[in-house]
């Protein structure tokens, strides 16, 4: 399972991308469901980007549901949630 956000961040909250990118980096290792995980500054800087970009795989559905409640992303969340103007997501499966 692949869960990918992108983030559209408010102006005055634009200087905190790189401590975002670093708090959703390190939940690797302290949230078990996360296969791979990888977050990153938009480098286009287009009409459309959006701020930041981040890609998690999952084993399965199980695995995201639990991932999203976990402790150690609460946190993240809650640093996120005021600095976001906009975010989108979407989660889908993958054939391996």
């Amino acid at each position: 399972m692949v869960h990918q956000v992108l983030f559209r961040f408010k102006p005055e909250a634009k200087s905190l991308l790189g401590e975002a990118v670093a708090r959703l980096l390190a939940m690797k290792g302290k949230v078990d469901p996360i296969v791979t995980i990888k977050a990153g500054r938009d480098v286009l800087g287009s009409a459309r980007s959006f701020d930041l970009g981040l890609v998690v795989t999952l084993a399965d559905r199980k695995a995201l549901d639990a991932y999203d409640h976990h402790p150690e992303h609460e946190p993240v969340k809650a640093f996120l949630r005021p600095l976001i103007d906009q975010s989108v997501s979407v989660d889908f499966l993958i054939d391996e």
